[in-house]
């Protein structure tokens, strides 16, 4: 900034008493512009004061570094492409988001002149009118005709303002008329009309930055009032996330504004702030008791976004069912899973594999058939008798037989010798 261009302006800064107990100060114009400069540093940029100051701006002097254009009646002429709204700055390059106003900033004398033309023995100028004309183009093409005009484009862009300043003069020649020798007076002899025309321009080149924020997250039940969670952002700026009592805040750039030709200009600077409360945040990974509510707020350079995040959390109890708790081997598990449109992880043995709604199994061992959906788990256990197994106990059983059998035909012969 310029100290010497413009007054501290205090409605720009949040803390005013502060702002303007330094304006007030004996401190030197120097030390004063340093600690104002300190309070200009902002979190978001207020894009609408930015706009309402600018378009207010009354132009007294000729700004420092415009160059003034003289024509014959037109003086000290000079045009600025003053801003272009909302825009940022970013390492000295001038970024907009795709919608814009351009503001345009000129002024200009008209002079004309008291002597007499050669030839006149009096000369009387007189300014018919005075004409302006703006065009406003980008890339070449006109997109508006006035001192603010607005344009969209999803592009780089080359802007350029334009000034044509019409002065219509009329002179009025007198001449001597001799009416006796060596005596003469000055009269009226004509009307001479004089168009002067000046044409002036400024240009900007303007970067186009697409930088919406999206997210993702995702949020499983641990059960036992636990929640683990994936929380992905891209494009951002800053953000804010909000969930149950917990809460973290990210910061990527800060802001300040700068007063330049009596415009204010946005400026971004990089700035890393992590602010965390009450949850456990780790590289977008959260453990969190309560997920309700669930708010995040995305800013980019130029706006913010507000979602609420647990409308993207989706609290599914997912179960499992088999047609039977024992099988032999070889036998078919049939397993029902509910609800029947979500697709989980089950396992059994060696099988993984993701399924929906119904499945069939090779009953091969004992142990659990278990399903995984989003934190939460089911489990049912099955039985498989195999082979070898039937076989001993067909063999148990034919003992047990033939032992009941040999008592018996004991029992038998016993009676019969008494």
């Amino acid at each position: 900034m310029n100290a010497s261009t413009y007054a501290l302006d205090c409605s720009l800064v949040s803390d005013v008493d502060t702002c303007n107990t330094i304006v007030n100060s004996d401190l030197t114009d120097t030390e004063k512009e340093e600690l104002y400069q300190a309070l200009l540093f902002v979190e978001f940029p207020d894009y609408d004061y930015v706009y309402n100051y600018n378009t207010n701006v009354e132009w007294v002097n000729t700004p420092e570094n415009v160059t003034e254009y003289d024509s014959k009646y037109t003086k000290n002429a000079w045009i600025l492409l003053a801003s272009v709204m909302p825009s940022v700055s970013i390492n000295d390059t001038l970024y907009y988001n795709g919608d814009a106003s351009v503001l345009i900033g000129y002024d200009y004398d008209i002079e004309i002149p008291s002597s007499t033309i050669s030839g006149d023995c009096r000369t009387i100028y007189d300014v018919s009118s005075v004409s302006r004309s703006h065009r406003v183009y980008v890339n070449g093409n006109i997109v508006g005709y006035s001192e603010l005009v607005s344009f969209t484009s999803d592009e780089d862009v080359d802007v350029e303002t334009e000034i044509t300043i019409t002065v219509v003069v009329s002179i009025k020649h007198y001449k001597i008329k001799t009416t006796k020798p060596l005596r003469g007076t000055c009269q009226y002899y004509s009307t001479e009309i004089d168009t002067d025309t000046l044409t002036i321009s400024d240009s900007k080149e303007l970067f186009y930055l697409d930088d919406e924020p999206s997210y993702s997250i995702n949020i499983e039940d641990q059960g036992y009032d636990s929640y683990n969670g994936e929380l992905s952002i891209t494009n951002y700026t800053a953000y804010d996330f909000i969930i149950g009592s917990g809460s973290y805040q990210k910061r990527d750039w800060y802001y300040s504004y700068d007063i330049i030709d009596n415009i204010i200009i946005v400026v971004a600077e990089p700035y890393e702030r992590e602010v965390v409360d009450n949850i456990n945040f780790l590289n977008g990974s959260f453990t969190i008791q309560e997920i309700n509510p669930c708010s995040l707020t995305l800013y980019s350079h130029f706006d913010s976004f507000i979602y609420d995040c647990y409308e993207d959390f989706e609290d599914v109890d997912i179960g499992l069912e088999t047609d039977k708790s024992y099988y032999n081997v070889g036998d078919t598990i049939e397993v029902t899973i509910t609800p029947s449109d979500k697709e989980v992880l089950l396992t059994y043995g060696d099988i993984e594999e993701n399924v929906t709604g119904f499945t069939s199994l090779t009953a091969t061992q004992s142990g659990l058939v278990k399903i995984v959906y989003g934190g939460k788990t089911d489990t049912e256990q099955v039985y498989v008798r195999s082979e070898s197994w039937n076989i001993f106990w067909l063999l148990v059983l034919f003992g047990i037989l033939i032992y009941l059998f040999g008592n018996f035909s004991l029992v038998i012969w016993r009676k019969i010798r008494i």
